[in-house]
């Protein structure tokens, strides 16, 4: 969930970077701020038309430095800002512009309580733009967006090292190679697991890379006070973020707060106690983003029948 909500962020992210870098090179001292600001919101909405910009503040100084603050972004329908950016500093190279025809700038974005710094380039001869980046510290309950596109809550602390490379027109991200970690999360669950409404995680990483519309994630694991994990898999991308389908299998290592809420004198949960011994519990995870299943392979039946016995009265 968080790596697709990554992949769209990231896509919008490149292509708004590319526009401040031929706007801080190209306006840099030929128009008002006003009028710079102006046509950097009109060029945000192209950019990402789905929302309604608005740039409070911009000030271009020596030498050819672009600042930003009060970056927002909104649903047509209005209600609260869906991306607010607190402040944006574009540095481009002018060394690199003059002597080498291309563009080049470092960037760096305050949100969410934490950052975004790297650098976006535009090679020469070519429609394409690559972005690095290091994130740190960034809230995910602090971007509505990110709620808004899986349609649940997801909180915690992101953190993530990534290169992307976009596609101008038409937008699209082409290729993406991150790592990206999440502490003291919580994914809010649409039907509850063993009783439980939400999965809580103390720490949870994944090395991600685009091939095609496939997202591959590898690597991936996961502490939590209900249990401990690996996983692997991958998201089939749709232009619709809840429709992706996703493919997630792995093994747990359920901690005894795991069964907690199912009681622990239910003969479900003997028979699953008896079965796992010291094996990890395998599952898999499948289906549409919005609303995935949750399967735990040959001991589904058990789960099934120790689900209905938490909710007997």
């Amino acid at each position: 969930m968080f790596a697709k909500a990554c992949a769209w962020l990231l896509a919008r992210i490149g292509e708004l970077l590319y526009t401040l870098v031929v706007l801080v090179v190209c306006l840099w001292l030929l128009f008002p701020a006003a009028t710079a600001r102006d046509l950097l919101v009109r060029a945000a909405g192209a950019a990402v038309p789905q929302l309604r910009w608005q740039v409070r503040t911009m000030a271009v100084e020596m030498p050819g430095v672009l600042r930003l603050s009060g970056v927002e972004g909104w649903a047509p329908g209005g209600g609260e800002p869906l991306v607010r950016i607190d402040s944006l500093t574009l540095r481009p190279d002018l060394g690199i512009l003059v002597g080498q025809r291309r563009l080049q700038a470092a960037w760096r974005a305050e949100l969410a309580g934490g950052t975004v710094q790297g650098l976006v380039q535009l090679p020469r001869s070519t429609a394409e733009v690559r972005v690095e980046g290091i994130v740190q510290g960034v809230r995910l309950d602090d971007l509505a967006v990110v709620e808004q596109r899986l349609q649940r809550k997801v909180r915690g602390t992101a953190a993530a090292d990534f290169t992307a490379t976009l596609r101008r027109r038409p937008l699209a991200l082409t290729a993406l190679d991150a790592t990206a970690r999440l502490e003291e999360g919580r994914i809010d669950l649409r039907r509850p697991v063993l009783g439980h409404g939400f999965v809580p995680l103390a720490r949870a990483a994944a090395t991600l890379r685009l091939e095609g519309e496939r997202l591959a994630l590898t690597g991936g694991t996961v502490e939590s006070n209900l249990f401990s994990g690996t996983f692997a898999g991958d998201l089939r991308l749709r232009p619709d973020p809840g429709a992706s389908l996703v493919t997630l299998t792995g093994s747990l290592s359920p901690r005894s707060e795991f069964f907690s809420a199912a009681g622990g004198d239910s003969a479900g949960l003997q028979a699953i106690r008896t079965r796992l011994r010291d094996r990890p519990l395998p599952f898999r995870v499948t289906g549409a983003l919005r609303d995935p299943g949750v399967h735990f392979e040959e001991f589904s039946l058990l789960f099934d029948a120790l689900s209905k016995e938490s909710r007997s009265p």
